[in-house]
């Protein structure tokens, strides 16, 4: 923080995260998809029948970026989306993105037959690679990770196309968590904690698309620690009037013993709060603490 005539004024790394919604509810309905299309092309062609065009169309992204990393909300209606060579030509990503869905479903075909979205898993993309997809109404979350900050620590960086992940692996649900969490978050993350966050955000996707942590790279352990503590404080922020919480409840929650949990630095303190056992959580522990 820096002072101005006794106020203070907020650095630039102060400056929460940035952030952006772009919405077609303000236009009116029979623009609504057309303006939907020409916004999405950036990413993906995308195509609708005639009802869900001219029925009161809805769609929403809102989206923070994290240094390089952007985390993205998606929320619309049934739609077929393609990224085709042409596009890809044009638009030039070079990007991984790794999807989760909140609510409805995701289809598409493979050489063994058609697909759908695993549940409660993700489905990777390579966006450097064609694809076409069916949606109904849904709302997603996805993780962009350039391809330079991500594909040295794959071991099979080019084999990652349309990847599906059980919900049912571990490292699978502490990854799904994370991003939860981390757009729940979004909004009290600054400019300077993004600087921790990026890299550790990859090395725990590089860490789960790989089925394990590599010794030689830090960020992936980084990363780990950061997605079980961002789970721990949703935990506790959940059941902070539940006189049953404890820190072996966190423990089990996060898949952590008690000395791990401590050794973390993740300044879990117990106390007597209105004749309930309460969790106390000390905010000022950054992630960067927690390597």
């Amino acid at each position: 923080m820096t002072k101005h005539h006794g106020a203070a004024i907020p650095t630039p790394k102060d400056d929460p995260v940035p952030h952006a919604v772009f919405r077609v509810d303000g236009v009116p309905t029979h623009e609504r998809f057309d303006l939907w299309r020409e916004s999405i092309a950036c990413v993906f062609e995308v195509e609708a029948n005639k009802t869900v065009r001219s029925n009161g169309f809805q769609a929403e992204i809102d989206a923070n970026m994290f240094g390089s990393v952007m985390l993205a909300r998606t929320q619309t209606l049934e739609q077929r989306w393609e990224r085709s060579p042409r596009l890809m030509a044009k638009d030039g990503m070079d990007h991984y993105m790794i999807q989760l869905y909140e609510k409805g479903d995701m289809l598409w075909e493979t050489d063994s037959g058609p697909m759908s979205f695993p549940k409660d898993g993700l489905v990777v993309f390579d966006l450097a690679q064609p694809m076409v997809s069916k949606t109904n109404n849904f709302a997603n979350i996805s993780l962009f990770i350039p391809r330079l900050m991500l594909e040295d620590q794959l071991k099979s960086a080019g084999d990652q196309h349309l990847r599906v992940l059980t919900g049912r692996e571990p490292m699978v649900q502490l990854l799904r968590d994370h991003m939860i969490s981390l757009k729940k978050l979004s909004s009290r993350i600054t400019a300077r904690q993004a600087v921790e966050i990026a890299p550790a955000t990859v090395g725990l996707a590089a860490a789960c698309l790989n089925a394990a942590i590599s010794p030689d790279s830090p960020h992936q352990a980084s990363g780990i620690v950061f997605a079980q503590i961002t789970k721990a404080r949703r935990f506790v922020e959940a059941n902070i009037t539940n006189p049953n919480l404890s820190v072996e409840a966190i423990c089990i929650e996060v898949g952590v013993s008690r000395s791990k949990l401590y050794e973390r630095h993740c300044h879990i303190f117990v106390v007597r709060a209105h004749e309930a056992q309460v969790l106390i959580w000390d905010h000022a522990a950054s992630a960067a603490a927690c390597h």
